[in-house]
């Protein structure tokens, strides 16, 4: 029912991302974070958590949320695909 997703369309053959951040962050950084040239684009941000879209950069390889998490925000984090976090919340 809080899907940060719904309604929003990343970049094209992009993939969803939650990052946990290992400890509350303030001040947040106001989205958009990311750009072509990281791979990431960040729409949204929490103490405890962003949500991203990654796709591939410039050089083709793919973003990774989680690198830009821990450069920008200088804490340990831990970054999950979207479709992974809905399977562990459905299970029993």
């Amino acid at each position: 029912a809080r899907d940060p997703f719904r309604g929003r369309k990343g970049p094209p053959d992009s993939h969803r991302y939650v990052t946990y951040l290992k400890a509350p962050v303030r001040p947040l950084p106001k989205p958009p974070l990311g750009t072509r040239d990281t791979g990431v684009a960040v729409f949204a941000v929490r103490p405890d958590a962003w949500f991203s879209f990654a796709f591939k950069q410039k050089n083709g390889s793919p973003g990774s949320p989680n690198r830009l998490a821990e450069s920008m925000l200088k804490v340990p984090a831990t970054t999950r695909n979207w479709n992974t976090v809905l399977k562990i919340a459905a299970a029993p």
